[in-house]
């Protein structure tokens, strides 16, 4: 029987700083290697779009970015500086 499939994300702020947690049900376990992975699709030109997009963005604020993943579950871990980036760009 498949277990149910839900994508979770958690957000938490503290001092200036937001982090994010989303967890993602898989199939197997993700190959992480130097905290990239690579397209499981078929096409590999079409994909992988979503995680450079991600890693603009969470250059811009000054964050990081951890991925981990087990037998079913893919997580990946996100901290920003968002109060530096406000102050900045309120000038």
């Amino acid at each position: 029987q498949e277990k149910e499939k839900l994508i979770t994300v958690n957000c938490n702020c503290s001092s200036g700083y937001i982090f994010l947690t989303i967890s993602n049900p898989v199939s197997e376990k993700v190959s992480i290697i130097d905290n990239n992975i690579a397209t499981t699709k078929t096409n590999k030109v079409l994909h992988g779009f979503g995680l450079f997009s991600l890693r603009s963005v969470v250059k811009k604020y000054n964050g990081e970015i951890r991925m981990h993943s087990t037998d079913d579950t893919f997580l990946i871990e996100i901290d920003m500086c968002i109060l530096k980036q406000q102050a900045i760009s309120t000038r």
